[in-house]
């Protein structure tokens, strides 16, 4: 972890008193994959405070807990990944502007929101009354790439960087569910396959127009 950043992330202890839970239960959701951490190079959890006031806000607000755990875990992963440095390592984030950088962890924010409202809608005509803007956030991402300079190639493999933390999150979901829970975890999987691929349809229809 860099020393910049030693502020915002706090120990096992501290983050159970910020959840109410007991240690066991923190520690728990962090090897499960379902609350994003970090091991510090003597083998101790962190965790940012950002995450965990946001777990506590997904709670709070009654989000049902499979879909509170999806978006949780993506916006982790998403967050380790930039406070790690590792997107700096991938070719298209490279060369893209920082402002575009930046515009391109407000979409990851509105995907994240977007999906969650998707995934409680509980009927098909609820569904398909979100698909234009769900569209719409595809031709977004399209314009992003075109602003950041990206090829159609590199702009797919940014959107779909995003689209693995969503399905591995499901996919981490589903092992901790078991077979008891198996079916209400593949449903949640296919709402989201289908959600990620509208976005991606509209970003190649988008690109096809060129609009």
């Amino acid at each position: 972890m860099a020393n910049n950043d030693a502020h915002e992330w706090v120990n096992l202890s501290e983050a159970a008193r910020t959840l109410g839970v007991h240690p066991s239960t923190v520690r728990t959701w962090a090897d499960r994959g379902d609350l994003a951490s970090q091991r510090t190079r003597g083998g101790h959890r962190r965790f940012r405070q950002v995450d965990l006031e946001e777990w506590a806000a997904n709670h709070r607000q009654g989000s049902p807990p499979a879909i509170a755990l999806v978006v949780q875990s993506a916006m982790g992963r998403a967050r380790m990944e930039m406070t790690d440095g590792q997107l700096s390592q991938l070719d298209w984030y490279a060369k893209m502007p920082e402002a575009a950088r930046e515009e391109h962890r407000r979409m990851g924010r509105r995907l994240l929101a977007l999906l969650s409202k998707y995934l409680t809608s509980e009927t098909a005509a609820e569904h398909d009354a979100l698909l234009p803007e769900v569209r719409l956030l595809g031709l977004d991402y399209y314009r992003l790439g075109v602003a950041g300079q990206l090829s159609l190639t590199e702009n797919v493999r940014a959107f779909l960087r995003f689209h693995d933390f969503l399905t591995e999150s499901v996919m981490q979901m589903a092992d901790a569910a078991g077979p008891a829970k198996a079916e209400s975890v593949a449903g949640l999987y296919r709402l989201t396959a289908r959600f990620t691929n509208e976005v991606l349809v509209a970003l190649i229809t988008a690109h096809e127009a060129g609009v």
